[in-house]
């Protein structure tokens, strides 16, 4: 590969590639690693990460499912800890695929086929995961639910957003932010709901939860301008 440079002093005993950035998406490069080394999780996991950018969701899932796999069955280099990291990374990664797949099905229209995609994948991967792609595939979940009008299932969902983020020790601000949002949309579609019913009392209160958390939202990350438009919207709603 690459004029037999790449394998020679881009790997180490336990298949880890150690590959340049500019290599790193390089799918040519990745195409023959994977069958050069097809025991490889870090290989496995480089290709579906490519393979997301370029589209190929199925050969993407396919590909980090395989690292899960190889990862969980052991490195000989690994300690448990080191195993658990890169388990977790891999994981992670899957929730990402999730949400983009979830994402182009709900772009379309297809908004419960989008939910059972997210579900699916938080039962699956995102339970097990940590970090930002965890939060966003929950929150994203809450955000389709209401879109299918299954509300109190997205304020459930919603809640577990916030908890996945305050859950997870490196949560930005702006990720523990994004999860109030989603919080206050999900209280911001009950509100009108209650609304449609003719339930105005039982709206105004629901649209003041929704404004305080919304304002709560800012205050967690200062630069959160969707969280100051929905606090104005929200107001003028209520």
């Amino acid at each position: 590969v690459n004029g037999g440079g790449v394998k020679a002093h881009c790997f180490i005993s336990d298949g880890l590639a150690q590959l340049p950035n500019g290599l790193k998406n390089n799918r040519v490069v990745l195409d023959k690693l994977v069958v050069e080394y097809p025991g490889s999780p870090d290989i496995r996991l480089k290709l579906g990460i490519n393979a997301v950018q370029q589209g190929e969701l199925d050969l993407a899932e396919r590909e980090m499912k395989e690292a899960v796999r190889l990862f969980r069955s052991g490195v000989p280099s690994f300690d448990p800890a080191t195993q658990a990291l890169h388990v977790g990374n891999a994981l992670e990664n899957l929730c990402k695929l999730a949400f983009v797949r979830a994402g182009d099905l709900s772009a379309n229209g297809h908004h419960q086929d989008a939910v059972q995609v997210l579900s699916g994948a938080w039962t699956e991967f995102g339970v097990a995961s940590y970090g930002s792609n965890k939060v966003q595939l929950v929150g994203e979940l809450s955000r389709v639910m209401t879109k299918t009008g299954d509300i109190e299932g997205a304020v459930r969902t919603a809640h577990l957003c916030v908890e996945s983020a305050r859950g997870w020790r490196e949560a930005t601000d702006r990720m523990c932010s994004y999860a109030v949002h989603v919080l206050g949309e999900s209280h911001e579609a009950r509100a009108d709901v209650l609304q449609a019913a003719g339930d105005e009392a039982g709206a105004a209160k629901m649209f003041r939860e929704a404004e305080k958390l919304f304002e709560h939202a800012v205050t967690v990350w200062n630069e959160d301008q969707a969280s100051r438009s929905a606090y104005m919207r929200v107001q003028a709603k209520a």
